[in-house]
């Protein structure tokens, strides 16, 4: 039986790599609580559900930026 209150983590370094950014960045980012990070001894882990919600926030604001821009260059 699979259980539903374990979620897959990630380190930093991964985190890095998956956002294709600086360690600095992804600990700035968990500060602010832009990604969900847990401490698992002298660890932190990072939860890849919260990668993906900010990939998505991230990519929804350029879309939305973009769209901005095109409705003023346009009128």
């Amino acid at each position: 039986m699979e259980s539903n209150f374990v979620q897959a983590t990630c380190d930093y370094p991964t985190a890095c790599k998956l956002l294709d950014c600086g360690e600095s960045t992804v600990r700035r980012l968990c500060q602010q609580g832009e990604l969900t990070c847990i401490r698992h001894g002298r660890k932190m882990r990072i939860f890849l559900d919260s990668i993906e919600a900010y990939t998505q926030r991230a990519h929804d604001r350029a879309t939305a930026e973009a769209a901005s821009k095109r409705k003023v260059l346009n009128q």
